[in-house]
């Protein structure tokens, strides 16, 4: 009887090699199927994960930025008559109200609505800027004195003030206090008559104030 013979050792190694290859194979697509399903335990993100990333880098670089307060707008250009005006009354020995009138409506921005005299002090009237006693019979052509000022600049600006300002709230003596306090006016006697170049100063402070306290 006939034995089997042995196969051929070339036969044995490719038989080998091709199961290799066909490990291989099955290896390779296992991986490549676990890639596209788990991405992510692999050390890959996905898009959307990404995404996420940047967003979260973005966020935290904005949160370590410094932000710029953003400067207050610039106020409306005065015209040449105001200016001359201003520049004229600061020159003078002594002011009158209706040099406060006028610097009030420019303060404020309001003075291409009330042009004349009897319209501002009618504007001071009606913002209940004026001392009572004097809203029948306020003389805009007599001296402006210290108290006087004080008084109508403090409600002009809305300022509170501390306990005796809010006890007497028709005391010019307080409120010139208080407008000294926040750097406006300077100490003295409420019946002092207010120079050019002293209303002036009180206009420009009063202004910086607005500007301060509007932002």
């Amino acid at each position: 009887m006939q034995q089997d013979r042995p196969a051929a050792p070339s036969q044995a190694i490719r038989k080998t090699k091709s199961c290799d290859r066909g490990r291989a194979l099955r290896t390779l697509r296992l991986c490549l199927f676990l890639l596209v399903v788990f991405p992510s335990h692999f050390g890959f993100a996905e898009p959307q994960d990404e995404r996420r990333i940047e967003e979260g880098k973005r966020h935290d670089l904005r949160s370590t930025e410094v932000r710029r307060p953003e400067p207050p707008p610039a106020p409306p250009p005065m015209n040449d008559a105001d200016s001359f005006y201003l520049a004229e009354m600061a020159l003078r020995k002594v002011t009158y109200r209706y040099d406060l009138c006028k610097a009030l409506v420019l303060l404020r921005s309001v003075e291409n609505r009330y042009i004349d005299l009897t319209s501002q002090v009618a504007y001071l009237k009606q913002e209940g800027l004026l001392p009572e006693r004097l809203e029948d019979e306020f003389d805009p052509m007599l001296p402006l004195r210290k108290g006087l000022t004080a008084y109508i600049l403090r409600n002009a600006l809305n300022i509170k003030g501390g306990l005796f300002l809010h006890l007497f709230r028709s005391s010019e003596r307080f409120a010139l206090s208080e407008l000294v306090y926040e750097g406006i006016m300077s100490a003295g006697n409420t019946n002092d008559l207010v120079s050019g170049d002293e209303l002036s100063s009180i206009i420009t402070r009063t202004a910086n104030h607005i500007g301060k306290h509007d932002n």
